[in-house]
């Protein structure tokens, strides 16, 4: 027998009704979060300057392992984690499983004087074993690489943990705590002064 034309119609039916009714109630604020998640699933990092020049190319799996090659100093590099977002110079310098990457060796400018501060890297044997500043816990679980050409650097990055965090959106649960959170929210890894509390 059809469900629809009997009286009793499968309990399936009846959530059918409740999905539209909950995007309904939810106004704006719940579709716009959700758009705002799914592009939090693909991080950016881009770099340039007129005195900016580098070559070179890195992988990384995860925050906490990764391997490069190559020599690089960009006056401004943007680098997004999520929702949010990190300015600042940055050195480049890794020989395959060891290397360096972040605030610049030589400082031209005084990092007190800077309006951001991205932390910086150390790489050896391929693990990031020393790094002093790092993204929320939900951003250090993605998969992507950065090649460095002459002045302009750009990466590409799937964060997982975002993805899972978009996921979780679609029943309310906002596991990043960035619901309500403007795109490319600025942050500054030192000392850390996002809305959203890390572990």
């Amino acid at each position: 027998m059809n469900p629809l034309c009997s009286r009793h119609p499968a309990p399936r039916l009846h959530l059918a009704w409740i999905l539209p009714l909950l995007l309904l109630t939810s106004g704006c604020q719940y579709g716009r979060d959700r758009l705002y998640d799914i592009t939090d699933v693909v991080d950016l990092k881009y770099g340039c300057g007129w005195n900016s020049i580098g070559i070179g190319l890195k992988a990384e799996v995860t925050d906490y392992v990764g391997a490069g090659a190559g020599l690089g100093r960009y006056e401004w590099v943007a680098e997004s984690y999520g929702r949010l977002r990190v300015e600042a110079p940055s050195d480049f310098l890794h020989f395959v499983f060891a290397g360096y990457d972040g605030e610049p060796l030589i400082e031209h400018v005084p990092s007190g004087e800077r309006e951001m501060r991205a932390g910086s890297a150390f790489y050896a044997l391929g693990i990031n074993c020393c790094q002093e500043l790092r993204p929320p816990m939900i951003d250090r679980f993605r998969i992507g690489a950065e090649v460095l050409f002459f002045n302009v650097l750009g990466g590409l990055y799937l964060n997982t943990g975002e993805l899972v965090d978009f996921a979780a959106g679609i029943a309310t649960f906002d596991i990043a705590g960035d619901d309500g959170l403007p795109l490319d929210t600025p942050i500054d890894l030192y000392p850390y002064t996002s809305p959203i509390v890390v572990p």
